[in-house]
């Protein structure tokens, strides 16, 4: 109860809701780039710039096992051309996930 009490007080009164509209993009390395999350990012700031948008990591499973885990340098990129393309709540949703950059020893290469 305190808990909810502190919410209301928080929103003005008013309890807060779920977004009706979430968006989320998955950065699969040589498949997706930062221009076109900027270009996806345009699009749904058009609609309202407040929309949620969660950047989430890929990590191989299944039939894309040969590509490697979203590396944190593309994330980084990506969630910079969301912010410049006007969306105000963006984020990098699984962090654990980011590995290291492209290229390096531990991955293959895209």
């Amino acid at each position: 109860r305190v808990r909810t009490a502190r919410s209301r007080l928080r929103y003005g009164g008013r309890q807060r809701c779920a977004p009706a509209l979430v968006a989320s993009t998955l950065l699969v390395p040589g498949y997706v780039d930062a221009s076109e999350v900027g270009a996806l990012a345009r699009f749904i700031a058009d609609l309202n710039p407040d929309i949620p948008y969660s950047l989430l990591a890929f990590h191989p499973q299944f039939y894309l096992h040969d590509l490697p885990m979203t590396s944190r340098e593309h994330a980084e990129e990506a969630l910079a051309a969301a912010k410049a393309a006007g969306l105000t709540r963006v984020r990098i949703g699984n962090v654990y996930l980011l590995g290291e950059p492209y290229g390096h020893a531990s991955h293959p290469t895209v």
